[in-house]
């Protein structure tokens, strides 16, 4: 049952099975710590936007925060769904 992975850009098989399950675990650990990360920031950002405190040169920020965390948390839903199929 190997499989190419363009990730370890090399087939994944019985010997490196090992390695390529701690790519995936490690990879879930820091999109998580990136998740737990930025949620300060939207939530300092999403304080800021609903009591209209945020000034117009911050506006720009806020959509960057934003998208970031957004972009982040899909992927770590992603990543969490391929190591759960792996395992």
């Amino acid at each position: 049952m190997d499989h190419h992975s363009p990730w370890a850009d090399n087939c994944i098989g019985f010997y490196n099975l090992k390695y390529f399950m701690q790519l995936l675990f490690l990879v879930v650990i820091l999109t998580i710590y990136a998740d737990i990360s930025e949620l300060y920031f939207v939530a300092n950002m999403c304080i800021k936007l609903f009591k209209k405190h945020i000034k117009y040169s911050e506006l720009f920020h806020a959509d960057l925060v934003l998208i970031s965390y957004a972009a982040v948390f899909i992927f770590s839903i992603i990543i969490i769904i391929f190591l759960k199929f792996h395992i």
